[in-house]
């Protein structure tokens, strides 16, 4: 799976594709204008594609939003795992799974699984609840609601960075 920048099928993104077998696209907020152009792209990323691309993108809701532009602002985890009920999630999932079918994006890296399980996170929102059961109930609900439209999700993160007060992707070692 490769990451690229532009809005537009480059020649070497072009030739990733058709020539070195890249198996999939992960398309970040710098790759979306708008609807048209998303599924345009797409479209052409798999005409030039040997085998079926995985186009997948993060869309989880809340602060993690990569169709915000296109679908609007979504209610993060935080939020539906507050109604204390699963059919939210899941319709989450339905609606989510529509919005990137339409767009021709077949992956969604979420739901994320992780256990709010300290006071200061930084990825609060991003997590359903404080308890394993609830967890997997919501990202359950919300990973049936999204395979229910034909896109694939991914569960991830597992119980350990929830636990973290610093954003690990912002750390350098020196």
């Amino acid at each position: 799976m490769v990451s690229f920048v532009g809005t537009t099928l480059t020649p070497d993104l072009q030739n990733m594709i058709a020539d070195q077998y890249a198996g999939g696209l992960m398309l970040y907020g710098n790759n979306i204008e708008n609807g048209p152009q998303l599924q345009t792209l797409d479209a052409v990323a798999q005409a030039h594609a040997q085998m079926t691309l995985l186009i997948a993108t993060n869309q989880e809701g809340g602060l993690v939003s990569r169709l915000l532009s296109i679908i609007g602002p979504r209610p993060s985890a935080l939020e539906i795992g507050d109604t204390n009920d699963p059919e939210n999630a899941q319709k989450r999932g339905v609606e989510d799974g529509q919005a990137l079918k339409q767009l021709e994006i077949n992956v969604d890296l979420a739901p994320v699984v992780d256990v709010h399980s300290v006071l200061r996170t930084v990825i609060i929102t991003r997590m359903f609840g404080t308890t394993p059961e609830k967890v997997t109930t919501f990202a359950g609900a919300y990973l049936d609601g999204l395979q229910s439209q034909g896109v694939i999700g991914c569960l991830k993160h597992w119980p350990v960075l929830g636990a973290s007060p610093v954003d690990p992707l912002r750390f350098r070692p020196s």
